[in-house]
């Protein structure tokens, strides 16, 4: 790239991200940036290459003993944000090979729109949900900033793409797409220990905590908590929680269950978005292990059968999107 733009006449230097400072914590694969030196080391940059393009890798950064860390699957795009934030960027551009967000998997739902605009919120949780489009931790350091992000397609440079900002325009829709996780493990607890008593669900959380395993979901009632992990945790979890299990009256592990969000503005504001969602999948023989409302007013997660999962996503696409009955 350097050479491509020294031949064209235009002043560029690459960078390998160690050269340009971008330092990190230790923990390999799920990096995360020092930014008060990032910030630092960035302004040493901006001034040695004032009038020059500078071109530096992505995904990976330092830690302080000088060992290579790794963002994990799509880091570049979090380097990219990191980058942003760390030189006051007014936008950052995401150039993919699929240059827009959907409103569901195009592969699978044939109504899927486009989604010209999203806010950091919608963008930063369609990610969480694999939307292979950008990395999740991407956003944080724009949404800080508030520095837009437009997503445009390499191949399609004159499509529109989609524009990521605090909050896009009105669009009369409250639900903008339905995305879904596979490859989820259920874990139901009941006992009567957690009635009444503090700290029932810091041991349970912290026991997984301990051993590295990350809760998705969770939903809870007086006596019982139900809440979602990796399957491939699964087994691991069961052993965390084994000193529980003895004293629970009843500990449910299942590995068949897929994550649906419904995700859009003002979801917990907006009135039989729930019902709505709830009435369309058992009129098509779905039944719903959990659900929960998200932290945000942007989502609500529902848990389905894996082999649901497709047409669960296609049936509340058609009927909280599309609007169709």
């Amino acid at each position: 790239m350097e050479a491509y733009l020294l031949d064209a006449g235009v002043q560029a230097k690459a960078l390998d991200a160690d050269e340009a400072g971008l330092v990190t914590d230790s923990s390999y694969g799920k990096a995360n940036p020092r930014m008060d030196l990032i910030k630092r080391n960035f302004k040493k940059i901006g001034t040695a290459l004032k009038d020059t393009i500078a071109i530096i890798t992505g995904y990976f950064g330092v830690d302080e003993n000088s060992n290579v860390v790794c963002f994990g699957r799509g880091g570049s795009d979090f380097s990219a944000g990191i980058m942003a934030n760390a030189v006051g960027a007014n936008a950052l551009e995401l150039w993919k090979d699929i240059g827009c967000f959907y409103s569901a998997d195009s592969r699978t739902v044939k109504g899927a729109q486009r989604l010209e605009r999203l806010s950091y919120d919608e963008a930063e949780e369609l990610g969480y949900f694999g939307a292979k489009i950008i990395h999740p931790k991407t956003i944080p350091p724009l949404k800080e900033k508030n520095i837009k992000a437009l997503v445009k397609n390499v191949f399609k440079p004159r499509e529109c793409g989609t524009l990521i900002t605090a909050r896009p325009r009105k669009t009369g829709k409250t639900v903008k797409a339905i995305a879904s996780k596979k490859n989820i493990g259920l874990i139901t607890v009941r006992s009567a220990s957690m009635v009444d008593v503090p700290g029932y669900l810091g041991r349970l959380f912290g026991l997984l905590s301990e051993h590295g395993i990350a809760v998705d979901m969770v939903s809870t009632s007086e006596a019982s908590v139900s809440f979602t992990i990796d399957r491939k945790d699964l087994l691991l979890a069961r052993k965390a929680l084994a000193g529980l299990e003895r004293e629970s009256e009843r500990m449910r592990f299942e590995s068949d269950v897929a994550l649906i969000g419904v995700i859009g503005e003002a979801l917990r504001s907006t009135p039989g978005i729930v019902g709505k969602a709830a009435n369309c999948l058992g009129k098509a023989g779905i039944n719903l292990e959990a659900i929960s409302l998200g932290a945000s007013e942007i989502d609500v997660l529902l848990v389905v059968k894996e082999r649901h999962r497709v047409q669960a996503v296609q049936v509340l696409h058609r009927a909280l999107v599309e609007g169709k009955t």
